[in-house]
């Protein structure tokens, strides 16, 4: 979609485009994308596992875990490492598991819910199908049903 404008810019004056130098630099681009993408929907995939807020304070963590790998990898050097930097670590990540634990007891219960209607009608694990939930409630099917309230017509997720 915003290929044109790359050309645009690139024909104008206000951005020089290349081609990757080597392969190598081509490869390096590609798995920074894929691991992009896979970041993306590893995240998605959680918020609709879990809760949009679990996942937001999860995302405090990637620093402590970056520096631990950092660590195991041998990307820091002895003189960069410090007692302060283990002590940022630890309470970072033990303010994300007290944050998790003070709010475990607003958590749904167990499983995946499905809203398929803004009035509420919800799939959880008792139920089926969409088809078993379509057969124990019929309904004259409307159009544009919750688009003009400007309601999700389909909503996947632990929370609302």
């Amino acid at each position: 979609v915003l290929c044109p404008l790359l050309v645009v810019g690139d024909r104008g004056g206000l951005e020089h485009w290349e081609r990757p130098p080597n392969a190598a630099v081509l490869v390096q681009m590609a798995l920074t994308s894929l691991s992009g993408c896979a970041y993306c929907t590893s995240f998605l995939v959680g918020v609709a596992l879990t809760s949009p807020f679990f996942m937001s304070m999860g995302i405090g963590l990637l620093i402590p875990l970056g520096y631990f790998v950092d660590l195991v990898l041998g990307n820091v050097l002895q003189e960069d490492f410090s007692l302060l930097n283990l002590l940022g670590l630890l309470l970072v990540s033990a303010g994300f598991v007290l944050i998790n634990l003070n709010c475990s007891c607003l958590q749904r219960p167990q499983g995946i819910y499905v809203t398929l209607e803004p009035e509420g009608d919800e799939l959880g694990p008792e139920r089926d199908s969409v088809e078993m939930l379509a057969a124990e409630t019929p309904r004259a099917p409307l159009p544009h049903r919750g688009a003009d309230r400007g309601q999700p017509l389909f909503h996947l997720g632990l929370d609302r």
